[in-house]
């Protein structure tokens, strides 16, 4: 194994051990925030109650705000996605170099 194959298999897997952890990680927060907006706009058991909370003023706030906090969490995310695939794919291309300069020696 040369130094140049060497590089190439530890680039790739680098590189798609961090794609893999910024997907997880992006996956437990979005889990996280989900599970808060759960909690936030869960309405009481009992239907009268709930019908009269579902219509004060208060409540649509709440609503309204952790719908925002969704809302602004899935559109940031798209760049973390964005980044993570380009990690497994710069560890693919890496380890397809890697093997193809293993092939010729």
């Amino acid at each position: 194994m040369t130094i140049v194959e060497g590089t190439c298999y530890a680039l790739s897997a680098i590189a798609e051990l961090l794609g893999i952890v910024l997907l997880v990680r992006e996956g437990r927060q979005a889990k996280r925030i989900y599970r808060d907006y759960l909690e936030q706009t869960q309405l009481p058991d009992n239907v009268v109650i709930a019908a009269f909370a579902a219509r004060t003023p208060q409540s649509s706030y709440w609503r309204l705000e952790a719908a925002e906090k969704v809302f602004d969490h899935l559109m940031t995310s798209k760049s973390r996605w964005g980044m993570a695939v380009s990690l497994l794919l710069a560890g693919v291309v890496f380890g397809t170099v890697g093997n193809f300069l293993g092939m010729g020696s």
